[in-house]
């Protein structure tokens, strides 16, 4: 026996059972949509069902502080892996002058902040790269990264979580990265977003909670 694809239309009828809102005087179809793709994405993050790794070189700041800089968009070559939902880890491989050696080394996430706290001159720090550290959300930065540690060609392996194409038309199928079993699940992360809305409302909010817990014991972790 075929089993039928779910479709945002069928999503969203599933939803609208499971709230109870079959005359639509609560939520309107938009927002019953704005849910079931924030579902999508939270049933993604959890399960990592679009995980990807993307090689993306590394330059060194042309303003001579001492960081590299990896961009997750670029014209030539051309890429970009800017939709993510959350960068998972950094892993470096480069060449150095005086080898052909060429080290994998998962570095530690690290935040602007940090750096500054550890020292306040992280930015002119020579070495070989130990630390990845967003700038923004098109941007990664590598640090230290200057001296005779310098390497002469580069690449920053970036492990991310994809997000998936949102859902906007009734025929719509979620990601075929997303096994068939678990998509019916996704109401309940949809559920526990739209109570969640009214910060007022103390009932609301505990099913709210009961839906996201449903959810995230059914999908695992």
């Amino acid at each position: 026996m075929t089993l039928t694809s779910y479709t945002l239309s069928t999503l969203q009828a599933d939803l609208i059972n499971l709230l109870g809102d079959k005359q639509g005087t609560s939520w309107s179809t938009s927002q019953l949509t704005d849910a079931i793709n924030l579902g999508i994405k939270r049933l993604c993050a959890l399960k990592h069902y679009t995980y990807q790794e993307a090689a993306v070189p590394i330059s060194q700041t042309t303003t001579g502080e001492s960081y590299g800089v990896a961009s997750l968009y670029s014209t030539s070559p051309s890429f970009d892996y800017r939709d993510y939902i959350e960068i998972r880890r950094c892993y470096w491989q480069g060449t150095y002058l005086s080898s052909n050696y060429l080290p994998t080394v998962e570095l530690v996430h690290s935040t602007l902040e940090t750096e500054a706290e550890r020292n306040a001159n992280w930015r002119s720090l020579a070495g070989q790269p130990e630390r990845w550290l967003q700038r923004d959300g098109a941007t990664i930065l590598v640090t230290p990264y200057s001296g005779g540690y310098l390497p002469t060609t580069n690449v920053l392996t970036v492990c991310y979580i994809q997000a998936p194409t949102l859902l906007a038309l009734p025929a719509d199928l979620p990601d075929p990265r997303i096994p068939y079993a678990v998509q019916q699940y996704i109401k309940y992360a949809a559920a526990s977003w739209l109570l969640s809305l009214d910060q007022t409302d103390t009932t609301a909010l505990q099913t709210a909670k009961m839906y996201m817990d449903t959810f995230v014991g059914l999908v695992g972790v």
